[in-house]
């Protein structure tokens, strides 16, 4: 709560400087409304995440990676409200968009992408839905090891899913990495 006065400076100081300096804005606004899913507050999250994709269409269309990361941002604040059926369809088009466009696979808005769309698929109770989005990031254990152990190898609804799906092996490796991981 005491973080969002902070971000709403940012935001307008970024707004008013010259060159405008819309990405850094974009990040800021992302920001402000995950703060307010945390705090609760999922009509004004919900308001904001609208007003960010609105904006992000005005400026770069809406194909462009800032509006399909806008677009799961709101798909997080449905999510949050419970709208899982909203969510998913939202988050589904912002996956499939990223993977026809020229976006690596391994950027950070395609992954967070992923990653919600699992995260929501795992709200559903759909686990093995889930774990076809998880799965991406197996591949990144070698190439991209901050992705793999931020959305793979520490994620708690990876480790549900893979117990869920019968996957009790992986799930119990997991679990026991992440335990001795918490005690160092």
């Amino acid at each position: 709560k005491e973080a969002e006065p902070f971000i709403r400076r940012a935001i307008i100081a970024g707004t008013d400087s010259r060159p405008y300096k819309y990405n850094q804005v974009m990040f800021d606004k992302f920001y402000l409304t995950l703060n307010l899913i945390r705090q609760t507050c999922f009509l004004e999250a919900e308001l904001e995440a609208r007003i960010t994709i609105d904006e992000t269409i005005q400026a770069f269309g809406t194909e462009s990676n800032h509006t399909l990361s806008a677009m799961t941002i709101l798909s997080e604040v449905l999510l949050a409200q419970g709208r899982l059926i909203d969510a998913e369809k939202l988050c589904q088009v912002a996956v499939q968009s990223f993977k026809k466009s020229d976006m690596p696979s391994t950027s950070t808005k395609f992954t967070h992408s992923i990653n919600t769309l699992g995260n929501i698929l795992v709200a559903k109770g759909d686990y093995s839905s889930a774990m076809k989005q998880y799965d991406i990031f197996i591949s990144m254990k070698d190439s991209n090891r901050y992705t793999y152990d931020k959305y793979y190898s520490k994620n708690q609804n990876v480790m549900l899913s893979l117990i869920m799906t019968g996957r009790t092996t992986e799930a119990m490796e997991m679990i026991e990495s992440a335990y001795q991981n918490s005690e160092n």
